[in-house]
């Protein structure tokens, strides 16, 4: 399947002499997944809000050490906080992709998003780890 609009999805069909129709469009094939309405809701609502409370918090903290930094300079441990916080953010801000990829069953946004995406999700999770470890050997 390809996505080619907001509103319509390509079908390539197994054989020449098929009847079915070339689009298909998308309102009609939510949700592909076999989840139940509950199940949509409550999966819907949890990444809302881990994306909601993970912007939020690290907006906070990024905003709270840019106004202490007026005050006190910057030490080793704040530098890795912010370091986290900014990684965080930038694997928190894809997270409403993953909730509509979820629900629908395939990806709809394109390649380059795809790619932009995973990169995102693989490199933070890997440098939360490293900056974890710095501050551990920091200390």
């Amino acid at each position: 399947m390809e996505f080619l609009g907001s509103r319509s999805v390509r079908i390539t069909p197994t054989n020449a002499t098929s009847t079915q129709p070339d689009f298909i469009p998308v309102l009609n094939m939510f949700p592909l997944s076999n989840w139940s309405t509950r199940h949509i809701m409550f999966y819907s609502l949890l990444y809302a809000a881990l994306f909601l409370i993970g912007l939020c918090g690290n907006v906070s903290v990024i905003t709270l050490i840019r106004h202490v930094h007026a005050t006190i300079p910057y030490d080793n441990t704040m530098i890795f906080i912010l370091f986290l916080c900014c990684v965080d953010l930038a694997s928190v801000i894809p997270l409403p992709m993953a909730i509509v990829d979820q629900l629908l069953g395939f990806w709809m946004f394109g390649t380059i998003c795809c790619k932009v995406y995973r990169t995102l999700e693989h490199v933070g999770r890997a440098l939360s780890t490293f900056v974890l470890a710095a501050m551990a050997f920091d200390r």
